[in-house]
């Protein structure tokens, strides 16, 4: 396995004097840790919002735009059984769904409180731009070609979206796949080199992205992972970086404020409002939590 990239950082002005080396290892590595931030609510949304400036991303200066989260993992009942190099939080990739108005490109996740075991609840990440390297240029040639169906069982909703793409930032093609339940259609191709797809087609897709996903759980050798100190401020590029969790602590022990980030403006889009409502479950409890504000 691959250590997430650590940056000994004490302060917000130190993050932001050294921009640069944040950015650069955030794209070389898909994700940057930045150890001893120990940030307030306030100083994380200053620091998110000045490297957006430099990077892109939504939060920045420029927008009012801020979609804020608290993660503690309780809906996992059974985490603190679970082993804490063993998987407990899934596999996934974050919302490929909003690929067709505005994708998650990436997270601001900052630990304030984790005072679990340190070989527990780590964060697990792979790379798919370093996995869609790593195909045959057959598939390749297959992947960058296909539109996916998805739908989710027992709702009224579909939506296409294209299986790589490339990266908002770094241009590399990247893998764009759900890879959990609910969306695994076994028919979900819905177009390959601008046409119907073969049923044959539409079977190699299945088994293709059935092999995508089996390298991404059990390839040791692309698996990234972050053993979290309290005060850890990570930021995860969510367009590229399928991620898991894994177990052996409790909900009381383990918990971010994140804010996820996107290419522009979600408010901008007619269609975001309906998807936002669906996050709107995950949106911050702050005034639940002793965090400085």
């Amino acid at each position: 396995m691959i250590d997430v990239p650590i940056l000994n950082f004490s302060s917000p002005e130190e993050i932001i004097s050294n921009a640069e080396e944040v950015i650069e290892t955030f794209k070389s590595f898909g994700v940057v840790a930045i150890r001893g931030a120990n940030l307030t609510v306030e100083q994380q949304v200053f620091v998110t919002k000045a490297l957006g400036d430099l990077t892109g991303w939504v939060p920045n200066n420029s927008s009012n735009f801020e979609q804020q989260y608290v993660e503690n993992h309780k809906r996992l009942s059974n985490k603190e059984d679970i082993a804490g190099d063993k998987v407990a939080l899934g596999w996934h990739m974050e919302h490929v769904e909003y690929d067709h108005i505005s994708p998650i490109i990436g997270g601001s996740w900052n630990m304030v409180k984790f005072t679990a075991d340190p070989e527990t609840g780590r964060t697990y990440f792979v790379n798919t731009a370093k996995l869609y390297d790593t195909l045959p240029d057959s598939d390749k040639e297959f992947l960058e070609t296909a539109y996916v169906l998805w739908s989710e069982p027992g709702e009224d909703r579909e939506f296409v979206t294209k299986a790589v793409r490339q990266h908002w930032l770094t241009g590399e093609p990247t893998i764009r796949l759900h890879i959990a339940e609910p969306f695994t259609e076994p028919k979900n191709l819905a177009r390959i080199y601008d046409r119907e797809p073969t049923e044959e087609e539409r079977s190699r897709f299945v088994i293709l992205r059935s092999k995508i996903i089996s390298r991404i759980h059990n390839d040791e050798n692309i698996r990234i992972v972050h053993r979290w100190n309290q005060g850890d401020l990570l930021i995860p590029d969510l367009f590229k970086g399928a991620h898991a969790a894994t177990g052996g602590f409790t909900s009381d022990q383990r918990e971010f404020i994140g804010y996820w980030l996107y290419p522009e403006d979600p408010d901008t889009h007619v269609e975001y409002e309906g998807l936002a409502k669906e996050v709107s479950n995950r949106v911050a409890r702050t005034e639940e939590l002793n965090v400085p504000k």
